[in-house]
């Protein structure tokens, strides 16, 4: 488990993973943190964020595991077109301090 950045430069833009889990089946978990007071809403812009992400983490690990984004939010989110195409689990700090 890490955080994960590129900086970026003239050729490549930057990018920010809050959370990487290498998990032993072969996959990856990555996680994006967001605060707000509501539940949070993936736009068409942020859903570009996020696979711009994923493809900068994959090009610069060469990994060929799967990769899974999942957020992390107060209230979770909105479960709009851009979230469902993308985030493969949503957890909410209910999900992380309540057992």
């Amino acid at each position: 488990t890490s955080v994960w950045h590129r900086k970026g430069n003239d050729e490549t833009k930057g990018a920010e993973i809050d959370l990487v889990i290498d998990r032993k089946d072969h996959v990856i978990s990555l996680f994006e943190i967001k605060f707000s007071n509501a539940p949070y809403s993936i736009t068409k812009s942020y859903d570009l964020v996020l696979r711009n992400k994923m493809g900068a983490f994959r090009e610069e690990t060469k990994t060929r595991k799967a990769l899974f984004m999942n957020m992390i939010t107060p209230f979770g989110l909105v479960q709009n077109e851009y979230a469902r195409s993308i985030v493969q689990h949503e957890f909410t700090l209910n999900d992380l301090f309540t057992g």
